[in-house]
C-alpha cells in the first residue's frame, strides 16, 4: 500500500506541475472546449444543450441552444459540478481534474492488486 501511495503522490505531482507550468499556456480547443462549455450549461441549469462554440459555429447544421448527446454524459456532469462549485476557469478545472486522473491511477492500482 505504501508503494501505491508513493505512485499516487508522484502521479499527482507530475500532473499538477505539468498543468501549472506547461498546460496553462496551451489553448483550450476541440473536445476540451466542448466539455467546458457543456459544463457551464449544466451548472447554469440549461442541461445538455449546445453552447456557442467559436470553432463549430461556421459549420452548417451546428446550432447553439439545441439539445445534444454528442458526448458521453458523465464527464460533462463532473465539469458542471466543478463549475457550480466555483471552479469555472480553465486552469482551476484542469487542476481539479488532476485529482480525477490520480484517483484513476489509484483505482487501477487497487484493481491490479486483486
Amino acid at each position: 500500500m505504501a508503494r501505491l501511495a508513493l505512485i499516487l503522490a508522484g502521479a499527482l505531482a507530475v500532473r499538477v506541475l505539468y498543468t501549472a507550468l506547461v498546460a496553462h499556456d496551451i489553448p483550450v480547443i476541440g473536445d476540451a472546449l466542448t466539455y467546458h462549455l457543456l459544463g457551464e450549461n449544466i451548472a447554469e441549469g440549461r442541461g445538455f444543450e449546445r453552447a456557442p462554440h467559436p470553432q463549430l459555429e461556421p459549420l452548417s447544421g451546428w446550432e447553439p441552444g439545441q439539445p445534444t448527446a454528442e458526448h458521453p454524459p458523465l464527464f460533462p456532469l463532473l465539469v458542471g459540478g466543478l463549475t457550480a462549485l466555483g471552479a469555472d476557469g480553465y486552469l482551476a478545472q484542469k487542476l481539479l481534474l488532476c485529482l480525477v486522473g490520480t484517483s484513476t491511477v489509484g483505482f487501477v492500482g487497487l484493481a491490479g492488486r486483486e
